[in-house]
């Protein structure tokens, strides 16, 4: 789903992302996801989404995430359209055609999803993996695990270390937990 792309290439906590429980303040809100040109830096309508293939080049995804575990302000990230196995280009457009789809704008929450549902979405996906033609065991896998693989593949791909704690907000470079090569 377009929620499990952006979580991954953003490295967002589910609560960052859909309704928490105890945050749910936090949750993305539709304004909170831009696609601009990168040269010009104008905005992309939802309209002009429809008429684009996904592998725009040239464009870029800003996120904002209002609140987070270590940060009491907003913080704004981009990432290029055309990140390789990232594209979050693909997820921000799907994302933002889908909440447009039922009618929110603004202010409105991105997906209308809670925690709950979107980590059983999640474990259904997993159930579908298969890895030297065995299934994963789903226990082992969760929200966070989408943070960490994220962080993970980034390290592996030779991005530095501040550019990962910029993107996933880490106040110190704990993410090294994760990201082992």
């Amino acid at each position: 789903t377009a929620c499990v792309g952006l979580m991954w290439c953003f490295l967002l906590r589910a609560s960052e992302a859909v309704k928490a429980r105890k945050t749910p303040e936090r949750q993305l809100k539709v304004k909170d996801v831009v696609i601009k040109c990168t040269a010009t830096g104008r905005c992309i309508d939802v309209e002009s989404l429809r008429a684009h293939p996904f592998g725009m080049d040239g464009w870029h995804v800003e996120l904002t995430v209002t609140e987070s575990k270590n940060h009491k302000e907003s913080k704004t990230v981009a990432l290029d359209g055309a990140a390789g196995v990232f594209n979050p280009l693909r997820w921000a457009i799907e994302a933002r055609l889908l909440a447009e789809a039922r009618g929110a704008r603004g202010r409105d929450p991105l997906f209308k999803m809670g925690y709950e549902e979107l980590r059983q979405r999640l474990r259904a996906a997993i159930r579908d993996v298969r890895v030297a033609g065995e299934c994963l065991d789903v226990r082992r896998y969760g929200t966070h695990s989408l943070r960490a693989g994220g962080a993970t593949a980034l390290f592996s791909a030779g991005a530095s270390a501040e550019h990962i704690m910029r993107l996933g907000r880490w106040a110190s470079d704990a993410f090294r937990a994760y990201a082992s090569t």
